[in-house]
């Protein structure tokens, strides 16, 4: 269940659940398409000797630029502004000397290199190859770093490989015309520098692979990481950038051969191991094959893109979602089939030769850098507006969520194939959708989605929109492994499984709670949510992800904090709750009309908020009531009416509102004002419709349990009477079993699972984990007390200084860890000790854990068996 915001709660609480303004709602296609060029190609040096440009965006805004000449000089050029690097010509003319290499003319294929990268720190790196000169100079790759992120400050950080050039010939090695790739980060900070290593063998052939370098520390210090991600060293001819998504790394190389062939290598443990890629979809080795060269970036619109170069075009192959971000398809980015590849180029040529770089500044430009030109592409909006007939969003469970909108094709003006239709180009598979809903100018987003499919009818002249969210689109996908439908699992814990079917599926893990549970499974042709929902049933466990799109699995446990702030009239039945009202319902005022004996009377009585829903004044709702005999009479059917039609307006005010938060596994409190009386219960499942005239809000629910105050829970009134001497905690047989939940930091391996320290046996069983400092905790079914608990040591005497020595106790009240006991320097434990430590504490928490900061010294963490108590404490 996600918390409701404080905007949200100022919202709802400024609407009072009363009518204001009429409904509205906003319904656009809006995102980012494809790239196209801003103008031709232009140069951005001042002459052919300068190669290999690149450049970042300074932390003032402005660019700062490199190039390299044959000579093995790294000039330096700051640019003023992206747009002035982007539209002129000859940017780098007046460009400085920064660093002297040694010159490229005894090097027959070994070129320098430079590469600019900015960290997410600010600083700014500048990676030089010197390629050396033959049996003189050695060969090494220098990393300068400025720390005040303007580049007028560089410093030479590290030489993070250097080695002797020796005369080509069996086992010669050095990076060849590709370089290095532009580096990357993974959301931990570490860098990634990847390097073309070339190798001469015994047959005087140059083979070829990749060397990767890891840098932790921001580029404070390089290890070599891995230096042969492919299985066996191939001859390919060019490379791409370093790419992170999340914590893994791709890469992708074009192998030689007739015509190339590109692979893609990918790293899912930040660079500790790598593998090919089975789904990446490359171009067919045909006559229309690729060129050597290629690029790789990761797109500010969330796709993985790589560029290649064919015959007079340059392609991209995308993935259309970080979702499923090893999914491609293919597009033409640009083509160039006018262009003459010339040989000999000189200033003003238009031509692309290589691609050795392909870069993306956070202005949306990207930029195709060749050795001496650059071609500027700009990500091209659209945002076309649609009104609709009606919008029905369903959302379900686990916060995979659906729509359909229906919108008015009269002459078939939504045609998407109709050049004067707004949805023209627009209304394809995988365009983004956004609906807002709410109050005049108070519009929240409701759902942002993607067109799954759509259709159009002749009678009534209708167009219907069907969306699915990434998160639908996600567990829509049948369980796919290696291009195979089928993957199988033998005796593997439930939670492995699950986080694993994550990962295939691209989904981002928030929370998986060990189950304790192990079975045997085939999954074959089942989607995601299929095989989630199978798991959890058999683990009774919820899934679903938060409304930060982190998908959690874990029991279904009542929340220490329940965020409430929907409350409801007395006598609503909440478990079928369906309120609509549509303007039909609502009159400008109320005519009732009887008899007294042959004499018609009537009475009017006007609908005060007929103006705010803009009700015309000839709108009259006529009630025939002969049996009504006076004008009292008269008068109160008419006020019943207009009590009716404002209650109406009450009720789906107070949908209307509501509707852009609520999802199913939210809590509603159903408050009785008459009594004060308040229960809580949980939405089960959803459904919202709307159409210009009416709006529906439909509620399944489940009562979860009294509340003495909306938005709290009761407070624990029933004391303990376990004697002081009996643990409070069962004697467990796994994670979960038989009640509450055992949880650590770390598991060394299945053998140590943190509920063998509660298993209250004298056998060698015992909590081990990864590193030498950790937690444990247990959550118990209900609050409890503990004022006093035990630690018992191992029954192996050369393990004892893993047991804790510096340490605290404490309790969780739902939003933070309150420390209840500290305890430093418990050292010299004994075979089987076991110490009691006690505390003053009156609080019952729902979870303890004990969080120790040293253990006596072994490489990790151990500890027997920890036990609690409530009674005995000081």
């Amino acid at each position: 269940m996600r918390p409701i915001s404080e905007e949200t709660l100022s919202i709802l609480k400024s609407q009072n659940l009363t009518g204001q303004n009429r409904f509205a709602h906003s319904l656009r296609f809006e995102g980012t398409d494809y790239y196209s060029p801003i103008q031709d190609q232009r140069t951005i040096q001042v002459s052919s000797t300068l190669w290999s440009p690149d450049f970042v965006i300074r932390s003032d805004g402005k660019v700062l630029a490199c190039g390299i000449t044959k000579s093995g000089s790294v000039y330096l050029k700051v640019v003023e502004s992206e747009r002035i690097f982007t539209t002129e010509p000859n940017t780098l003319d007046g460009a400085t000397v920064f660093y002297q290499g040694s010159p490229l003319s005894d090097k027959p294929s070994s070129w320098d290199k430079a590469r600019l990268f900015r960290s997410k720190s600010g600083k700014i790196h500048l990676f030089i190859i010197d390629g050396g000169e033959i049996n003189i100079a050695p060969y090494k790759v220098l990393h300068f770093i400025s720390q005040n992120g303007l580049g007028t400050d560089f410093v030479l950080k590290n030489t993070i490989v250097s080695w002797a050039r020796l005369s080509d010939g069996p086992g010669t090695q050095y990076f060849d015309t590709a370089g290095i790739c532009k580096p990357c980060q993974d959301n931990d900070g570490a860098i990634y520098l990847l390097g073309k290593l070339k190798i001469t063998n015994l047959s005087g052939l140059d083979l070829a692979n990749f060397a990767v370098y890891k840098s932790a520390d921001d580029g404070n210090s390089w290890i070599e990481k891995y230096s042969n991600i492919a299985s066996y060293n191939i001859n390919f001819t060019g490379h791409g950038n370093a790419v992170c998504i999340g914590s893994s790394v791709f890469t992708v190389f074009s192998e030689s051969g007739t015509y190339n062939q590109a692979k893609l290598y990918f790293s899912a443990d930040k660079g500790e191991s790598w593998q090919l890629s089975t789904e990446f979809l490359s171009f067919p080795k045909n006559s229309q094959g690729f060129q050597a060269h290629l690029n790789f970036w990761y797109g500010l619109d969330n796709r993985l893109y790589t560029v290649f170069k064919k015959i007079n075009n340059i392609c991209a192959i995308y993935s259309t979602t970080k979702i499923i971000p090893n999914l491609f398809s293919k597009n033409f980015l640009s083509d160039f089939s006018n262009y003459n590849l010339i040989a000999d180029p000189v200033i003003g040529d238009t031509y692309f030769d290589t691609v050795p770089l392909l870069t993306v500044t956070p202005s949306g430009y990207i930029h195709l850098i060749s050795r001496f030109s650059d071609i500027a592409l700009e990500r091209e909006q659209y945002s076309s507006p649609l009104s609709a007939l009606s919008i029905s969003i369903n959302k379900g469970r686990g916060g995979a969520n659906t729509a359909v909108i229906q919108a008015n094709n009269n002459d078939g003006v939504l045609n998407p194939l109709n050049p004067d239709s707004p949805l023209y180009g627009v209304l394809q598979t995988n365009k983004q959708v956004i609906i807002k809903q709410g109050y005049g100018s108070d519009l929240v987003e409701a759902f942002t989605g993607l067109v799954d499919g759509f259709e159009m009818s002749t009678w009534p002249q209708t167009t219907q929109i069907s969306l699915r969210d990434n998160l639908k689109k996600a567990l829509d996908q049948t369980v796919t492994y290696g291009n195979q439908h089928t993957i199988q699992f033998d005796l593997q814990p439930i939670e492995n499984i699950v986080g694993y079917l994550c990962y295939l599926a691209g989904i981002e893990v928030g929370e998986i709670e060990p189950t304790g549970i192990q079975v045997a499974k085939t999954f074959s042709w089942e989607s995601y949510a299929d095989c989630f929902q199978f798991l959890g049933d058999l683990a009774s466990y919820e899934w679903g992800c938060d409304e930060y799109g982190k998908f959690y699995f874990r029991r279904d446990y009542q929340p220490d904090n329940m965020y409430v702030a929907y409350t409801f009239e007395e006598g609503v039945d909440i478990t079928a709750l369906n309120y609509s009202i549509k303007d039909d319902d609502l009159y400008y005022k109320v005519a009732v009309f009887g008899k007294s004996g042959e004499t018609v009377i009537s009475f009017e009585a006007p609908f005060l908020d007929a103006t705010k829903y803009n009700l015309m004044p000839q709108k009259i709702l006529k009630i025939d009531a002969t049996e009504a005999t006076t004008i009292a009479e008269l008068k109160k059917i008419a006020e019943r009416a207009i009590a009716l039609m404002q209650s109406r307006t009450a009720i789906v005010n107070f949908s209307c509102v509501a509707v852009p938060w609520l999802q199913v596994g939210d809590f509603i409190g159903v408050y009785e004002r008459s009594t004060g009386a308040a229960s809580i219960y949980r939405i089960s499942s959803l459904k919202l419709d709307m159409d210009t005239d009416s709006f529906t809000m439909s509620i399944d629910a489940y009562y979860y349990g009294d509340s003495i105050v909306p938005g709290e829970l009761p407070e624990e009134t029933a004391s303990q009477t376990i004697a002081p001497t009996t643990n409070l905690i069962p004697e467990m047989t796994s994670n979960a079993a038989p009640s509450g939940v055992a949880r650590a930091s770390s598991v060394y391996t299945s053998a140590y699972e943190p509920w063998q320290a509660f298993n209250s046996t004298d056998a060698d069983n015992y909590w081990n984990a990864i590193t030498n400092n950790g937690w444990i905790e247990y959550q118990f079914p209900e609050k409890m007390i503990v004022d006093k608990y035990t630690l018992k040591a191992r029954q192996a005497t050369s393990y004892n200084d893993a047991m804790p020595k510096d340490w605290t106790l404490e309790g969780f009240d739902g939003s933070k860890w309150d420390v209840l006991d500290t305890r430093s320097s418990q050292t010299a434990w004994g075979v089987n000790e076991v110490r009691t430590y006690k505390f003053s504490n009156t609080t019952p928490y729902s979870k303890y854990r004990l969080n120790v900061s040293r253990n006596n010294g072994y490489i990790r963490l151990q500890l027997e068996q920890l036990a609690m108590f409530y009674g005995g404490g000081a």
